[in-house]
């Protein structure tokens, strides 16, 4: 019996995201077994045996998740064999025959905290009325609307449940955590790089660099974060941002906590060398179906502080493999470890 091809479906595929280095990594093993298709805007690098059926590229804002799901729906459809099964990462894809589910927003919307908006505390519920969270939102209904009966291939339990109960799905259901690079994660790679990457980011032998690794900024608690290292008030210590998520909404922010000099933001980068430069890694998430950022640094042997909720705090044992907040909103408590992890 013949295999099948299978054909990934995401925006992205490279070194410099979480989903972006799951798909990357799934084309590789694949690429090892038989012929492979990647749909996508960018694959980077390239890959030996992936064929690439390249999605033209899509402005990003709201509307972005129907606008690269329908450009990619288009491509397959001109495309695909009929041995193809169509395997995507998310809700800015079509709805495949495998959908690979990392995280429901719906649950993050219901589960979050209270919004602090310009040092004003706002109700969680106002997150309904933002265009992203309705963009987001619209894109999950639909989604599983279109693959209900699908196979759903799940991070974590809860990731399972969720989709049970707050989109009615039907289809088998297959937990498969994610896994990380081995090769690319090392306390020894990481020693090997540190001098030069804490010389590019001009970090000093006296600092402390704390890192955040996020694509969104408020759920994974940067605004803590942020009141947590000004209540400090020790001048050794840095925060360095690597993501996609620009800081400049909590600009006037950092700017009345003083904290200008020390906030750093890099962008979307290798997760790896980031790692190098760093002290620790902060983050204080509200929200987590399972944080593979947390368990990359953990493998290079990075300090970790992070929060008790499920998918980030069931990875780490208080005071042996990391440091953990019970409150994500409480900033005296964040600084206290930050405090500790600082004088280790």
């Amino acid at each position: 019996m013949s295999r099948k091809r299978p054909v990934l479906v995401f925006p992205a595929a490279h070194h410099r995201g979480g989903v972006e280095r799951i798909v990357w990594e799934a084309l590789v093993h694949l690429a090892t077994q038989g012929p492979v298709v990647y749909v996508g805007e960018v694959l980077d690098p390239p890959i030996d045996g992936v064929e690439v059926w390249k999605v033209p590229t899509v402005r990003r804002g709201a509307s972005f998740h129907a606008r690269f799901r329908r450009s990619s729906r288009d491509l397959i459809a001109a495309n695909r064999g009929h041995d193809d099964v169509i395997v995507t990462f998310g809700v800015d894809c079509p709805p495949g025959e495998v959908c690979v589910v990392n995280s429901v927003h719906r649950s993050w919307v219901r589960q979050g905290n209270d919004v602090v908006i310009k040092g004003v505390r706002v109700p969680s519920k106002v997150r309904y009325l933002m265009p992203r969270h309705q963009a987001l939102l619209l894109a999950e209904r639909t989604y599983f609307a279109g693959a209900s009966k699908h196979h759903m291939v799940v991070v974590s339990p809860v990731v399972g449940e969720d989709l049970r109960a707050h989109y009615g799905v039907t289809g088998p259901i297959t937990v498969i955590p994610n896994g990380y690079s081995a090769s690319a994660f090392t306390p020894e790679l990481r020693s090997t790089r540190r001098a030069a990457q804490r010389a590019a980011w001009n970090i000093g032998d006296e600092q402390i660099a704390l890192l955040f690794v996020a694509n969104e900024l408020h759920r994974k608690g940067f605004a803590c974060l942020l009141e947590a290292v000004a209540r400090l008030q020790d001048p050794r210590l840095e925060i360095h941002v690597v993501g996609r998520a620009p800081i400049d909404p909590y600009a006037d922010r950092i700017r009345e906590l003083g904290l200008d000099a020390r906030v750093h933001y890099h962008g979307s980068m290798e997760t790896g060398l980031a790692h190098a430069a760093a002290d620790a890694l902060v983050l204080p998430t509200q929200y987590e179906a399972f944080a593979l950022t947390i368990v990359e640094a953990m493998a290079s042997g990075l300090p970790v502080v992070t929060t008790t909720v499920p998918g980030a705090g069931d990875l780490i044992e208080h005071g042996l493999s990391g440091l953990l907040q019970h409150d994500p909103l409480d900033a005296d408590e964040l600084a206290g470890l930050i405090r500790e992890v600082s004088d280790a």
